[in-house]
């Protein structure tokens, strides 16, 4: 995460309350994730809500008939493989997994929620995205600040907006 984009993430826990707690880590390691948890764990007790939103994008033109092994390898690690790392260390999801772990978590009072920060200026989406990292910041952070009682769970968001699976 870059200075810029560390400090939005850091700004939209603020907004959440002081319980909210940024932490940096490397998706793309397991030793990593597992301390990472670990210090939340150890700081706060629990993990109440997890904004699973790593992600990478090759440079270029995406749309090329042969993308470079390595670097789709690198950017797998990362947006999928990195978010299931974590997803796992923490037991909520990303996805499709989230409407698993609704129905799982069901009655617990632990909701799974899906949201996606749109095109934003990041080291995924570059200077040429519309939204700045605020913006972006957004929809992942506010199923976290859904009023006690609010059943919303298993859902995909955009914009907090609800999105079909």
């Amino acid at each position: 995460m870059r200075g810029g984009e560390q400090a939005a993430a850091e700004e939209a826990c603020r907004t959440v309350g002081p319980a909210a707690l940024p932490l940096v880590l490397d998706v793309t390691c397991a030793k990593s994730v597992v301390a990472a948890v670990r210090e939340a764990r150890g700081l706060t007790g629990g993990i109440d809500v997890l904004v699973n939103n790593a992600g990478v994008s090759p440079d270029g033109d995406l749309r090329r008939p042969h993308l470079d092994e390595d670097i789709l390898r690198a950017t797998l690690d990362t947006s999928l493989t990195g978010a299931w790392r974590v997803a796992q260390a923490v037991k909520t999801a990303l996805n499709a997994l989230t409407r698993m772990l609704a129905a799982e978590l069901a009655g617990t009072g632990v909701l799974a929620n899906a949201a996606g920060p749109g095109w934003t200026r990041s080291g995924m989406g570059g200077p040429p995205a519309p939204r700045g990292p605020e913006e972006g910041a957004d929809t992942p952070v506010w199923p976290a600040t859904l009023p006690d009682g609010d059943a919303t769970t298993g859902g995909l968001f955009a914009d907090r907006r609800p999105l079909p699976w």
